[in-house]
């Protein structure tokens, strides 16, 4: 499944014409979770009840 939301059309990189996708979620309300993820395998698992803040770098195609 998470492959499928990095692929279009739900993942769109057409930037120029303001139709870019920058990233996605995985949201799991009953563990209190989320995933942001963006293509080349990069993720970053959140904590509802502890978000931890911080930032991530990737490279838009």
């Amino acid at each position: 499944m998470r492959a499928a939301l990095l692929r279009p059309p739900l993942y769109q990189r057409d930037y120029a014409h303001g139709l870019g996708t920058v990233y996605t979620a995985v949201y799991r309300p009953g563990l209190g979770e989320v995933d942001y993820l963006w293509p080349g395998g990069v993720e970053w698992r959140q904590s509802f009840a502890a978000f931890d803040p911080g930032t991530r770098a990737v490279t838009l195609e």
